[in-house]
């Protein structure tokens, strides 16, 4: 590496900084969400995750809340044959929201951790 990429190697990763605590893995598996808009509607929508960490994930919906509200989530985690299903479960920050280009949408939710809730075998 040459002396000026070197340069500009540490000029740009002092503006790139990692802010994530963990790890992302992509997964794409149901999300059902919930929020209140500032009127006083209960809004209710379905998506599907694109990743997800232990403590937020990445939703893709038609309807996305606005970016700072507060969500309740349920991401529902499929099982393998003969084992009980899971779902995880909290209550999430919307940090952004990110408009797609076929009138979809997609929003980054953090929080402090999903609780998880399994399926009892009946």
């Amino acid at each position: 590496m040459t002396l000026i990429e070197q340069l500009i190697d540490i000029r740009v990763s002092k503006f790139f900084v990692e802010r994530r605590k963990d790890v992302r893995y992509r997964l794409a598996v149901p999300a059902i969400f919930s929020w209140e808009h500032p009127s006083g509607i209960a809004n209710r929508r379905e998506g599907i995750t694109r990743d997800i960490s232990s403590s937020g994930a990445f939703v893709m919906s038609t309807v996305c809340p606005p970016a700072e509200s507060r969500v309740e989530v349920e991401i529902i985690v499929s099982a393998l044959p003969g084992e009980p299903r899971a779902w995880l479960k909290a209550s999430m920050k919307v940090l952004r929201v990110e408009q797609g280009a076929e009138g979809d949408c997609g929003f980054s939710l953090a929080g402090e951790a999903f609780i998880v809730r399994r399926e009892s075998r009946t």
